[in-house]
């Protein structure tokens, strides 16, 4: 009997371990606060990871206190030799929505809506939604 209880177990186990959820929990203590950097960008979105500061030379997003948001890009060009810059703007997190509003330097203030889909002490993973 007690074998089988432990069978029993470890399906069970099994099951819920190899359910398939699209919705990627969130470690809620994270704070998006800080710098991200080092970009890798695919078909489901943005991954980030995160840093002390931006990359002198290479692109990366912050998010500071006060919503002020700063994004390091080498611009809309993007012909060698890259020069990166800031741009500044402002951001506001809603469960695991950001509305970003930034200065891009060439048409004025952009506004785009991303969502959250990883967020840890180490990786930021978001997708624009617009």
């Amino acid at each position: 009997m007690k074998s089988f209880i432990i069978k029993i177990t470890i399906l069970f186990l099994i099951i819920i371990g190899c359910e398939n959820n699209d919705d990627i929990p969130l470690e809620t203590n994270v704070e998006i606060l800080g710098s991200w950097v080092n970009p890798k960008y695919s078909n489901n979105g943005i991954e980030f990871e995160r840093s002390k500061n931006l990359l002198e030379d290479y692109g990366g997003i912050s998010f500071l206190s006060k919503n002020v948001f700063i994004e390091r890009n080498s611009g809309w060009c993007g012909t060698p030799p890259l020069v990166f810059s800031n741009y500044q703007g402002v951001w506001k997190k809603n469960n695991l929505t950001l509305e970003i509003e930034i200065d891009n330097g060439i048409n004025g203030m952009d506004s785009s809506t991303w969502e959250i889909k990883l967020l840890n002490n180490n990786t930021l993973i978001i997708e624009k939604t617009d």
